[in-house]
C-alpha cells in the first residue's frame, strides 16, 4: 500500500477502516484520495480481497483489485476477537473522525464494533456501516456478491 501523506480538503480526517468487502475498501480509498489518513484493519493472514483476480505480475503476485482500492492507506495488522487486537482497535479510534465498517450485524457485539456502545465511548466518532442489505430486516446478516447485486438489481431477468 501506498503510505505517501497526499493533500486535499479531508487531510485533517483521520479514518479507520474495518471491513472485508469491495464497498468499504473502495469508502476507504475515495477518502484516502481526498487526502484523509485512512487506517486499513486486517485480520492477521491479510484482507480476503489480497487474494482476489486478477493477479498482478511478481513474487509473489498481487491482487489488482486490492492495490487499487488501497492506495494512499496505512495496513495495519488487528485480530478484534483477541484481547491485544481490542485494545489495538481502541488505540486507534482515539483520534479516529471516522470508522468505516462492513461487519454483518449479528458480529459486531463480540468484536467491539456495536454503533451503540462506541457512541458513548467515542461521541464525536463518525460510524460509517457499508452494508448490502441494510442493518435490519431478513438479509440483514448476508454477505453480497457479484451474482447477488447482478440479479438482486434486475440486470440478470434480463438476460439469456
Amino acid at each position: 500500500m501506498d503510505e505517501r501523506k497526499s493533500s486535499g480538503p479531508l487531510e485533517n480526517l483521520t479514518i479507520v477502516e474495518h471491513g472485508q468487502g469491495v464497498a468499504a475498501s473502495y469508502a476507504g480509498r475515495l477518502f484516502g484520495v481526498m487526502g484523509a489518513s485512512v487506517i486499513k484493519l486486517e485480520p492477521p493472514g491479510g484482507a480476503e480481497l489480497r487474494h482476489a483476480e486478477p493477479m498482478l505480475p511478481g513474487d509473489p503476485p498481487r491482487s489488482a483489485l486490492f492495490e487499487y482500492l488501497n492506495v494512499n492507506k496505512h495496513s495495519v495488522t488487528c485480530d478484534l476477537s483477541s484481547p491485544e487486537g481490542c485494545d489495538r482497535f481502541k488505540t486507534l479510534l482515539r483520534d479516529a473522525d471516522l470508522l468505516i465498517d462492513d461487519t454483518p450485524v449479528q458480529t459486531r457485539t463480540e468484536l467491539a464494533l456495536d454503533p451503540d456502545v462506541l457512541s458513548e465511548t467515542h461521541p464525536d466518532l463518525i460510524f460509517l456501516s457499508l452494508l448490502p442489505y441494510g442493518s435490519f430486516g431478513e438479509d440483514a446478516n448476508k454477505r453480497a456478491y457479484e451474482i447477488n447485486a447482478f440479479h438482486s438489481g434486475g440486470e440478470g431477468y434480463l438476460m439469456p
